[in-house]
């Protein structure tokens, strides 16, 4: 036998499905029990309500343009009895969900109890990061699913050789690639372990090149489609086009009609996420802090919980790997690709983007617990693991009501009631920094409650010139910050109107 045969030999036998599924239901039940009633009621502020309204639309929201969860957002829209921002907050905690059942049989894969697989599961809801993203709309947790997704068939690929998992794994890597661009980091690791895998099913070099080209094909697939959706919904006819928004006020790129040149140029400027690159780049100084914000984020600051978490995280990868080399590469990958770029990247909270680093962690803490409970132990050590599962049920549901209620601050649905724009003279202008702006474009565009009143999405300090080339239009403003020292400001509502 040689190495690569050895290399991803865990678990011995397939799984039966039977023993795996009552742990994955049991999951799947109560996060989606607990999730559900802590979920926005509606539309939201920010990038969550961009992601809502571009979905609604079939828009365009902030760069890159995510063009592939808004697709599967517009769909989870036309979902009968659920109004188009609820069905996108359910879709993405449905994602979640998903990325939940991925990290239990990805566990059972190698080597873990299902039940105990289940209570890791459990326990990484608990995360400060993964419960907001569970119960927000953001675009985080759908990326992770689909990069997880194209782990766990990559490491069934190389455990049984089946090539539907092989291209199922590069199309589902492509739609994360296309959508999310620090994937691209992992990429390393995913031919590598494509390579490590093909050494065992192909049985020649001229085959694994083949293979290699047929994998690179769906990959790109997902990129295509980006690209061509961009292409085609790039235009001021779309309701909601953030692109255009951005445009026309900062003036920086070329109107979309204005010939395939220029349409490229802003396919490539969004594409790209050009409008954030000043946020990559980070001195020494930065990347410490950084890193002592993620000591933060994933133990405790006190040393014996932080050298436990640590030992136990060298256990998890060490045995990962003797188990099965592929699985250890991805997770590997995974959790550095998340590493790099949160030192990188300048800003500290959302966008770190951590969910990637937390699975593999949570993966590598049930191998370590495998040792207590493996997959093929006795009767005993199955009742015990079974056990522990209900104990951290319980316990998971209990600590439901002390965790953040990190909907509430984004939900703008008591924002958009106490607006009423019903009651707004007609012809209105309203001038709203963008995160104000979705909720009343949401209005306009999805539940047309006033469709001849305008949303004008500008910064505070734009607004004053803004409202000067609005000549006999009643204007309103989202807020009081613009300059507006020589003019009439009154409240309406919750905004505030200005005065002639």
């Amino acid at each position: 036998m040689t190495a690569a045969d050895g290399a991803d030999r865990a678990p011995a036998r397939p799984v039966a499905l039977r023993r795996v599924l009552p742990a994955l239901l049991l999951v799947v039940a109560v996060v989606a029990a607990v999730s559900i009633p802590h979920l926005p009621r509606g539309v939201c502020f920010g990038d969550t309500g961009d992601l809502q309204l571009a979905s609604a639309t079939l828009g365009i929201p902030h760069p890159p343009g995510y063009a592939g969860y808004v697709t599967l957002g517009y769909l989870a829209t036309r979902i009968p009895g659920l109004s188009p921002a609820f069905a996108v907050s359910v879709l993405c905690m449905a994602a979640g969900i998903a990325v939940l059942v991925l990290c239990v049989l990805t566990q059972v894969r190698i080597g873990v109890a299902p039940w105990a697989a289940g209570a890791i599961a459990l326990l990484l809801t608990s995360h400060p990061r993964f419960w907001q993203n569970l119960t927000t709309p953001e675009v985080y947790m759908p990326s992770l699913v689909f990069l997880t997704g194209a782990a766990y068939l990559l490491i069934r690929y190389a455990q049984t050789g089946g090539r539907k998992s092989l291209f199922a794994a590069a199309f589902l890597f492509g739609v994360a690639l296309a959508n999310r661009p620090p994937v691209l980091l992992t990429l390393p690791f995913f031919v590598a372990a494509w390579w490590l895998a093909a050494r065992r099913w192909e049985p020649s070099r001229r085959h694994a090149w083949k293979s290699f080209v047929r994998v690179l094909a769906f990959a790109v697939l997902p990129g295509l489609y980006s690209v061509g959706y961009l292409w085609v919904r790039d235009t001021p006819q779309t309701p909601y086009n953030y692109i255009e928004h951005h445009n026309a006020e900062a003036g920086e790129l070329p109107q979309s009609g204005e010939g395939a040149v220029a349409k490229l140029e802003r396919i490539v400027w969004q594409a790209s996420a050009r409008q954030f690159h000043y946020r990559v780049g980070n001195g020494w100084s930065g990347v410490r802090t950084k890193l002592r914000w993620l000591r933060f984020e994933l133990v405790a600051h006190d040393t014996v919980p932080f050298a436990v978490t640590a030992l136990l995280g060298m256990l998890g990868i060490v045995r990962t790997f003797r188990r099965c080399a592929t699985t250890g590469i991805l997770l590997c990958g995974m959790g550095l690709q998340s590493l790099v770029f949160v030192c990188i990247f300048r800003d500290v909270g959302q966008a770190a983007d951590l969910l990637p680093l937390l699975f593999p962690l949570a993966v590598f803490g049930g191998v370590a617990l495998s040792t207590l409970f493996p997959i093929d132990g006795a009767w005993r050590r199955q009742l015990v693991a079974a056990g522990f599962m209900l104990v951290v049920t319980v316990t998971s549901v209990l600590d439901v009501p002390h965790r953040p209620n990190y909907a509430g601050s984004v939900d703008a649905t008591d924002f958009l009631r106490d607006a009423d724009l019903a009651t707004f003279p007609e012809q209105s202008i309203i001038l709203s920094s963008w995160s104000e702006s979705l909720p009343l474009l949401y209005a306009r565009h999805v539940l047309r409650t006033r469709e001849d009143v305008d949303v004008v999405i500008a910064q505070p300090g734009n607004w004053l010139r803004l409202a000067e080339s609005f000549h006999g239009r009643p204007i309103f403003l989202a807020g009081t910050d613009g300059n507006f020292k020589d003019r009439v400001v009154t409240p309406f509502r919750n905004l505030w109107r200005l005065q002639e």
